[in-house]
C-alpha cells in the first residue's frame, strides 16, 4: 500500500472522529427524536459528515480511503462503525462495507464461507449497499431523482423502501451460518455447531470462546468489543421493553462469567424479527453486517491481503482518475466503490 500511516496514530484519529460525531448530533437539533438509536437516518449529508467522517478524516489527516488501511485497522473498523450506528447509516458504512464485500469475494476460499449461504452470502452487502436515489446534494442529483422515481417500477421503489426489514432478515440467516462455521473451524464437532438454534448457538459460544485456545487473542478481543459496544447502546431498550415479562427479561438479564453480552440483544432482535413482535430497530441490519464483517476480516490472512490490496489499490486509482477527468461511468468491481453515498 502505498499510505504509509501509524496504526496506533490512524486508529486514535478515527475513534476521536466517532465519538465527535455521536456526541455533535446528540447535542444538536439536527435531528429531532425521542431516541436516535430508535429512528432509521441513511445519508443525511450534514457538515460534520463532508468534513469529519472517517472519510474525510483519513482523506483529510492522511490521503488515505478506507481501503488503504491495514488488516488490523480492518478488523476493528466494524467496532467504529457501530457506535455510529447510534445517529445514522452514512457515507463510512458505505465505503467500508462496499469494500469488504470486495476482499471477501477474492478472499472466498480461506474465509471459509459455509456451503448452505455460499450462494447468498452477498446478499446483505447487496442489500445493504442498494440505494434508487442520490443525495440531493446538486441540482442534476435533484432532477435525476425525478426522473428515477418517474421510470423505475413503483414495487422496485417500495421494496427499496423496506430494506432495514428486508436486509436484517437475509443477515440474520447469513450470519448464523458463519457462527456455525466458525465454530467448526476453531475445534467444536459439525454436529455440535449444526445440532442448535440460534440462542442454544449463543449460550454455547460464550463458552465456547472462553475455553478455547485455538481461537486467536486478538479476535477474542475485538468480538468481546463489539458485543459489548451492541449491550451498551441497545441493551438499556431491550431491557425496558422485556420490564413486563419478568420470566423473559430474567432470562436476558442472566449473565455468563466473562460472556459476551451483546449476544442477548442480538438474540432478542433475531426473535422479534422472525416471530412477528412488534418491536423493531431499524438499524438491525447495519448492527449485524458489520458483525459478519468483524467475523469474516478476522479470516483475512495478512500476507495474502498485503498482496491482494496492492493490486486492488493501483486500479481503484486508474478508476479515480479516469472519474477525475469526467468518466463517471466507470466501475472498479462487483461492490467497490459504492454508489449514490453523496
Amino acid at each position: 500500500m502505498d499510505c504509509e500511516i501509524d496504526e496506533k496514530e490512524v486508529e486514535l484519529l478515527i475513534s476521536t472522529a466517532v465519538d465527535k460525531y455521536v456526541e455533535y448530533y446528540k447535542k444538536s437539533n439536527i435531528v429531532v427524536a425521542p431516541d436516535l438509536k430508535d429512528i432509521h437516518i441513511e445519508t443525511m449529508v450534514t457538515p460534520l459528515d463532508v468534513e469529519d467522517s472517517i472519510v474525510a478524516t483519513l482523506k483529510r489527516e492522511f490521503s488515505c480511503s478506507v481501503y488503504h488501511l491495514p488488516l488490523r485497522i480492518q478488523r476493528r473498523l466494524p467496532i467504529y462503525l457501530t457506535k455510529e450506528l447510534e445517529i445514522q447509516i452514512g457515507i463510512d458504512h458505505y465505503e467500508y462495507w462496499a469494500w469488504s464485500a470486495e476482499v471477501f469475494i477474492h478472499f472466498g476460499r480461506e474465509l471459509s464461507i459455509p456451503h448452505s449461504v455460499a450462494g447468498n452470502f452477498f446478499t446483505p452487502f447487496h442489500g445493504a449497499l442498494m440505494r434508487l436515489i442520490h443525495t440531493p446534494t446538486t441540482r442534476e442529483k435533484a432532477l435525476l431523482n425525478r426522473i428515477i422515481q418517474t421510470v423505475v417500477d413503483h414495487h422496485v421503489q417500495e421494496f427499496l423502501m423496506d430494506k432495514p426489514f428486508i436486509v436484517a432478515s437475509v443477515s440474520f440467516l447469513v450470519l448464523e451460518a458463519i457462527l456455525r462455521e466458525l465454530c467448526v473451524k476453531y475445534g467444536a464437532s459439525r454436529d455440535w455447531a449444526e445440532d442448535q438454534n440460534l440462542i442454544a448457538l449463543v449460550q454455547k459460544l460464550n463458552k465456547f470462546l472462553r475455553e478455547n485456545s485455538n481461537i486467536p487473542g486478538e479476535f477474542k478481543r475485538d468480538l468481546q468489543n463489539f458485543m459489548n459496544l451492541v449491550d451498551e447502546i441497545w441493551g438499556p431498550k431491550v431491557k425496558e421493553e422485556l420490564a413486563t415479562y419478568p420470566k423473559a427479561l430474567g432470562r436476558f438479564e442472566r449473565k455468563e462469567k466473562d460472556g459476551l453480552l451483546g449476544w442477548r440483544v442480538l438474540a432478542y432482535w433475531r426473535n422479534n424479527l422472525y416471530h412477528g413482535k412488534e418491536t423493531w430497530l431499524p438499524k438491525v441490519y447495519g448492527v449485524v453486517l458489520n458483525l459478519i464483517c468483524l467475523l469474516m476480516w478476522h479470516q483475512v490472512p495478512y500476507e495474502q491481503y498485503e498482496e491482494l490490496v496492492k493490486d486492488l489499490t493501483e486500479r481503484i486509482q486508474h478508476n479515480e482518475w479516469l472519474r477525475s477527468i469526467g468518466d463517471e461511468t466507470v466501475m472498479f468491481g462487483h461492490f467497490y466503490p459504492p454508489a449514490h453515498f453523496l
